[in-house]
């Protein structure tokens, strides 16, 4: 009898287990709010031996004790406090009271972002940026990730970027003179301070600007020589070199002018031999025609 008593109490107690653990849960179970902007979230536990619930908060609809519940909501309009902490608790049937604190994180986007008015000066190497537009740009990273928050940039400026002189066609060149046409020697350079340009030429009596970035070879004062222009600013200088040469004579017309003086020459001394006297005079006969 003893032992149907104790077996007997054993499976009552099995049957029905006791929970004194109150497994408090929420949803959602971390909160990421605008400061000013609404939120809502739900406490709810899983224990059989709940009494009442209820929200401890400084602010907020839904709060106070609930009798007979297993889950309570909390609604709040505006966050107005950078530091909130809303608590659940829980009133178990046994007189235990157990709680829980909401992970909350409370942000604010600045309302602007400012950069130096004036950018420095960037050197050499980085030319291809000189005239792109950079900003500034702050963006808030939360875990769990928060969506849709707005990126807030400051006003573009235009990036300034000093490099050395470079030529647009940079290899050494060579021209040969001819009877009309003008050579124009091109010494075009891009750089930032926009470049200026010397001249080296091949005989002193050429001159031109000191500015000029190219030099044209006219039929009056082209002379073959090895000229050189040099581009330079704050940052540099390279030089460049041009060759003119003589053109290659038309052998046709040179030996057409030889034969000429070759004939002229003979014509001369075949004269000479029949009306030069010894005494080195010149004589010539009348001859009588009938």
């Amino acid at each position: 009898m003893k032992l149907f008593l104790v077996l007997s109490v054993f499976i009552v107690f099995t049957g029905n287990p006791v929970s004194s653990s109150c497994e408090i849960e929420f949803s959602p179970p971390k909160v990421v709010v605008r400061f000013g902007d609404p939120f809502s979230l739900n406490c709810s536990s899983t224990s059989n031996q709940i009494d009442s619930m209820g929200w401890e908060a400084i602010y907020g609809t839904g709060i106070g004790l609930q009798d007979g519940v297993s889950s309570v909501a909390l609604k709040i309009d505006s966050v107005k406090d950078w530091k909130m902490e809303p608590q659940c608790f829980v009133n178990l049937e046994n007189g235990v009271q157990c709680s829980e604190t909401l992970n909350f994180i409370v942000y604010k986007m600045p309302d602007f972002i400012s950069q130096p008015s004036q950018m420095d000066h960037m050197v050499e190497g980085e030319r291809g940026y000189n005239g792109a537009q950079v900003w500034c740009e702050a963006n808030m990273l939360f875990s769990p990730p928060v969506q849709s928050l707005p990126k807030i940039q400051s006003k573009p400026q235009k990036l300034i970027v000093l490099y050395s002189p470079t030529f647009t066609k940079p290899e050494n060149e060579t021209f040969e003179l001819s009877a009309r046409n003008k050579i124009m020697l091109n010494c075009t350079a891009t750089g930032n301070p926009m470049p200026v340009y010397s001249w080296g030429f091949a005989h002193p009596i050429q001159q031109t600007k000191k500015n000029d970035s190219q030099l044209i070879l006219t039929p009056s004062i082209r002379l073959p020589g090895t000229y050189n222009c040099t581009a330079s600013n704050t940052q540099g200088s390279s030089t460049k070199y041009f060759t003119v040469i003589e053109a290659p004579r038309n052998r046709t017309t040179f030996a057409a002018l030889v034969g000429g003086f070759l004939f002229l020459g003979a014509v001369l001394f075949i004269g000479g031999l029949l009306f030069v006297k010894p005494d080195g005079t010149f004589s010539f006969s009348k001859v009588s025609y009938l």
